[in-house]
């Protein structure tokens, strides 16, 4: 089946649950709307803009960015273990919720990680800091679905993305994601812009990223690299 397709019918199969887990992703969006931060929202992220930082300040960023990305990290895990209940035909079971907690710890280091590079990147170079983001997410890429699905290590999640990456399929489909991603945030973007008054359009697509969005990317994630493999895609 067409991996567009399946996604699509996957979440829509699966809609109520998937909201329920995807209102992690929309807290933590929200929580950088909700403090009067010098920051601006990435992907559940926080990023410093050049502002005079007090100790106070700092404090506050750093406890509401990591907050906020353990809220990601374990919206990603609940997602992508529904995509593995239902490839597998099982429930999610005891086993399953005793291991969310290390899946998330896991994907919540990786995230951070990779956070923590691009930021020093941004100081050194704004320009710079572009192309080491796209470096990285194309290194991690499928990482997080590797160590839910396949329950690797950090490294071996990077070196199963790396591996997967490399071949024809894996590449096309992180090129294929990368472009609907980029073409729905700027199409709802743009709509939302000429519509609505700026702070109303930007809780609206907050809403539109988080609930239906994201969850749909990373749907689509889990499927790509479950194709990867012959065992699992046989599931």
């Amino acid at each position: 089946m067409n991996i567009l397709k399946e996604s699509i019918l996957l979440y829509l199969a699966n809609i109520k649950l998937v909201s329920i887990f995807s209102l992690a992703f929309f807290i933590s969006l929200l929580i950088p709307l909700a403090f009067p931060l010098p920051s601006f929202i990435a992907l559940g992220g926080i990023f410093i803009r050049s502002f005079d930082l007090t100790p106070i300040i700092i404090l506050s960023i750093v406890i509401s960015f990591l907050f906020s990305l353990t809220l990601f990290s374990l919206a990603f895990v609940l997602i992508v273990m529904i995509v593995k209940s239902i490839k597998t035909k099982t429930k999610i079971g005891k086993r399953d919720l005793r291991n969310i907690e290390s899946y998330t710890i896991r994907v919540f280091i990786l995230f951070f990680i990779f956070y923590i590079i691009f930021i020093a990147s941004y100081l050194v170079s704004h320009l710079l800091s572009d192309l080491v983001a796209l470096i990285l997410f194309i290194f991690i890429f499928y990482s997080p679905a590797s160590i839910i699905l396949k329950d690797r290590s950090i490294k071996g999640a990077i070196i199963d993305n790396i591996r997967y990456i490399k071949s024809s399929y894996g590449f096309y489909y992180f090129v294929l994601w990368l472009f609907i991603a980029l073409i729905s945030l700027l199409l709802f973007d743009s709509i939302l812009t000429t519509l609505l008054p700026n702070e109303i359009g930007e809780y609206i697509l907050l809403i539109i990223t988080s609930l239906f969005l994201l969850p749909y990317l990373i749907i689509f994630i889990a499927l790509a690299y479950i194709r990867a493999y012959p065992i699992l895609r046989k599931l």
